[in-house]
């Protein structure tokens, strides 16, 4: 048998395969433009290739959900640029309605309903402001819906305003007693005597550009800011670095708005007074207030020095009202606190009357009704002879009236006794102290003491509402009522603890020294928790206990 068989042929198909097969890989390199288009031409390089492509493809993606997030920003934007320039033009009509060229019949109600169309425009931005079917402005949270419902309620209280000037005609006190105030204060400067005059009602930011301007300094330590308008909101913009031995003077009757004041004393000087009249003081953000006297030069032949002016001063016949601004959550931090370790006599209370022999003034009265306020003396070798919160050492103090808010007055210094008048509340020759809300926690914490956490010597204690802590850590003196005529617990809840260290000569409620009655106690109601030491009890007569 015989197989025929052409081998020149079956090489030529075999190469033409071979050709053709190179032809189709390069064919497709040349189309898709990759070196590597299957795993069969680089398997590394392939897995390489892929890994970078994914990144690449990510990134991509990533610049175009920039894009879109650029886009929403800018949406949210002109929403808020357009809301923006409705509030200048409220404010504009505001200022246009106080022209006594206006005829309330007429104008005003015309500006008045022009404000309520602003406000409502500013509603429809809110609600409009839209980019893929996401609405930006319409309260949903985030801090361009929060910006929104702000100028909504700014433009609406405003609107109100006008409203007041419209039915009272040009009454301007209408619109500049806004609370807080949100127009600009009138202030002259006078440099040779290192004062700021605040003229009007209105706002006045302590450390702006314009009133350093005119200071030429870079702020304004040293100067005394005198208070003549009766609704005055005073800030700080630059509440970073304090400012050294600034004084607020307040005329009477002023409705004084602190929003973030930062002050440090290094003399003896007030960080705020008031001299006469129903005086309130508001409060916003958090405002601080130090007395640092290390560097007050001793007294003539002695080896120590002393303070006798009050950090916050109330000066009988004034009164103060501490509370929170509408809408605010304020805070009030008032302290003593000498860095030095001499010896250093504080005469004045750290709220309340300031003085010292012979020229002591007896204080106001003062009411707490909201915030939240911190009192305090501490350091080494403090010999606070005045007290926290009322009366300084050589004059009396008018009621103490505490009704809400969170109040917080301590004693916690070394080495030196307390005076006679000493108290974190009250003190001696203090009228009548009354608690019917809010929290309130004193104590005194040293070797030994005369005074009292809450009332020594004062006229009465009264609780009849809200949480008292009261501590005396010491030997001497009572936790609450040294040598008061009476003390009432009728509602509320009193938890009083006293801490021995060394004799004992004082109680936990209503003891006295010196050979002084104890005080009358009087239980009718409320909650009483005593922790160490006795209730009732003098050096040499007890007062009255009626657990009635």
């Amino acid at each position: 048998m015989r197989i025929n068989n052409n081998l020149a042929a079956m090489n030529a198909h075999l190469q033409l395969g071979k050709n053709s097969s190179k032809k189709t890989k390069s064919t497709e390199k040349l189309s898709s433009g990759y070196r590597i288009n299957r795993s069969a031409d680089d398997a590394a390089g392939l897995a390489i290739s892929e890994k970078m492509r994914a990144q690449i493809r990510g990134l991509n993606q990533a610049s175009r959900n920039i894009g879109d997030g650029i886009s929403l920003v800018q949406t949210a934007e002109g929403g808020m640029q357009e809301i923006h320039n409705i509030m200048q033009r409220g404010r504009e009509l505001l200022i246009q309605a106080l022209n006594d060229s206006n005829d309330s019949d007429v104008d005003r109600p015309a500006i008045q309903a022009e404000l309520d169309q602003l406000t409502a425009e500013i509603d429809d931005m809110a609600n409009k402001t839209v980019f893929n079917d996401i609405n930006l402005l319409n309260g949903g949270g985030d801090e361009g819906s929060a910006k929104a419902r702000a100028a909504s309620a700014e433009l609406s209280r405003m609107s109100s305003a006008i409203e007041g000037v419209a039915q009272r005609g040009l009454d301007i006190e209408t619109f500049a007693a806004l609370t807080p105030p949100v127009l600009s204060a009138v202030y002259n400067v006078d440099k040779d005597k290192k004062t700021i005059t605040v003229t009007t009602n209105g706002k006045l930011d302590l450390s702006s550009d314009a009133l350093l301007a005119e200071v030429g300094a870079g702020d304004i330590s040293g100067y005394t800011v005198q208070v003549n308008g009766e609704n005055v909101l005073l800030s700080q913009s630059d509440a970073a670095s304090p400012l050294n031995n600034v004084t607020i003077n307040c005329s009477a009757d002023t409705n004084l708005f602190v929003n973030g004041l930062n002050i440090l004393q290094t003399e003896d000087k007030s960080a705020i007074k008031f001299s006469s009249g129903d005086n309130t003081l508001n409060l916003m953000g958090t405002n601080t207030f130090v007395q640092d006297a290390s560097d007050v030069p001793n007294y003539s032949g002695e080896e120590f020095a002393g303070i006798s002016d009050a950090l916050i001063r109330i000066d009988a016949p004034a009164g103060l009202e501490i509370k929170n601004a509408a809408g605010s959550d304020g805070v009030l931090n008032a302290s003593f606190e000498p860095n030095g370790s001499r010896r250093l006599d504080v005469y004045g209370a750290v709220i309340g009357a300031s003085g010292n022999a012979p020229n002591a003034i007896p204080g106001g009265n003062l009411t707490i009704s909201s915030g939240s306020i911190m009192a305090k003396t501490s350091g080494e070798g403090v010999n606070h002879l005045g007290s926290v919160i009322g009366a300084s050492c050589y004059s009396g103090f008018g009621d103490i009236t505490i009704t809400g808010g969170t109040v917080v007055s301590e004693y916690d210094t070394v080495g030196v006794a307390i005076g006679v008048s000493g108290a974190a509340i009250g003190g001696s020759g203090a009228g009548d102290i009354n608690i019917s809300g809010g929290e309130v926690r004193a104590s005194i914490r040293m070797s030994f003491h005369f005074g009292a956490a809450i009332g020594a010597g004062c006229n009465s204690i009264t609780v009849s509402g809200g949480k008292v802590w009261a501590e005396s850590e010491g030997a001497w003196g009572s936790v609450i009522g040294e040598g008061c005529n009476t003390i009432t617990l009728s509602g509320g809840e009193i938890s009083v603890t006293k801490v021995n260290n060394g004799f004992v000569l004082g109680a936990a409620i209503g003891g006295a020294n010196d050979g002084k009655e104890g005080s009358d106690l009087i239980l009718s109601g409320g909650i009483l928790h005593v922790n160490g030491s006795h209730i009732g009890g003098g050096k040499d007569n007890n007062g009255q206990i009626d657990p009635s």
